[in-house]
């Protein structure tokens, strides 16, 4: 819960100790920069992030019925029909920005 706001949030926590090579560095540097620049309804937003010796932790928007991403590799994929009635934009945008990360880091 957050304590401002009273919102339910959800707090991602990543150990550093398995943030090991540098693929794994410029992958966490990439999540938390799109995390920063996108604002979107259809995407959780990132509200703070804490950082100790042990951990990051990401305090996110709860997204109560968790992650487009979590059902794809859960093998709970959606029939095309209701994929392409989601609004795509989002992760369209997420792409292009991952694609730019890229370029910049390249």
């Amino acid at each position: 819960m957050h304590k401002v706001t009273g919102e339910p949030v959800a707090i991602k926590i990543l150990e550093k100790a398995k943030i090991k090579d540098v693929t794994d560095v410029e992958r966490v540097s990439r999540e938390l920069h799109i995390l920063k620049i996108t604002q979107h309804s259809s995407i959780a937003q990132m509200y703070e992030i804490i950082e100790t010796e042990q951990n990051i932790f990401i305090v996110m928007e709860y997204a109560p019925r968790g992650e487009f991403f979590d059902y794809i590799m859960d093998g709970k994929m959606y029939p095309f029909f209701n994929i392409v009635k989601m609004n795509l934009k989002p992760i369209i945008t997420l792409y292009k920005l991952s694609l730019v990360c890229n370029t910049c880091t390249s």
